[in-house]
């Protein structure tokens, strides 16, 4: 049986390439990296109308030959993933802390040659990952089984496994074979 598509949907700087290195070591084959399809600010998972048809089929091919997903663009698109892909689940990435995320974005921007006074005040950031999350919760509130909150920071691998039906493999060393 083949393993259910697997979307991480939280925002960038929580955690998302850890898990999609997490789903790898899993042996799912892993969409992980920044994949600007669907650009501008964040519409409650909604697929905008801006987005073209070819664009569309992009995608389609991106999530027909994979089987999990990090980083840009799901979580601009997760309503129109979960209509378009009903059996798919969701993880919702999250911060110890909402304020580590601004830390985060501050850190990410300068070091991407953003200057200190291009970058947006810290409550936009924090108010931005808050949303987020609560249009997510919002939108998953009456389909039991279909989200997951994470936290990598405490939970480590928690109910990751669980929740997507595949136990990590458990390392057997220095197995031998039984002698009479």
């Amino acid at each position: 049986m083949e393993p259910p598509k697997i979307f991480c949907i939280g925002l960038w700087k929580t955690g998302t390439k850890s898990f999609g290195q997490a789903m790898a070591m899993l042996g799912f084959k892993t969409h992980c990296h920044y994949w600007p399809k669907v650009e501008g600010p964040l519409n409650k998972g909604i697929l905008p109308a801006s987005v073209s048809d070819a664009e569309i089929a992009e995608i389609l091919e991106v999530i027909n030959t994979h089987n999990a997903f990090a980083d840009s663009p799901w979580m601009n698109i997760y309503r129109w993933v979960e209509n378009t892909f009903p059996n798919s689940k969701f993880v919702l990435s999250l911060r110890k802390y909402p304020e580590q995320i601004a830390v985060s974005e501050y850190y990410h921007a300068i070091k991407n040659g953003s200057e200190k006074s291009d970058i947006k005040d810290p409550n936009f950031f924090i108010d931005r990952y808050n949303q987020h999350n609560q249009d997510v919760r919002d939108y998953f509130k009456d389909k039991p089984g279909k989200l997951l909150e994470a936290c990598w920071e405490t939970d480590g691998w928690g109910k990751l496994p669980e929740f997507i039906g595949v136990l990590p493999p458990f390392p057997h060393i220095n197995k031998g074979t039984y002698r009479k």
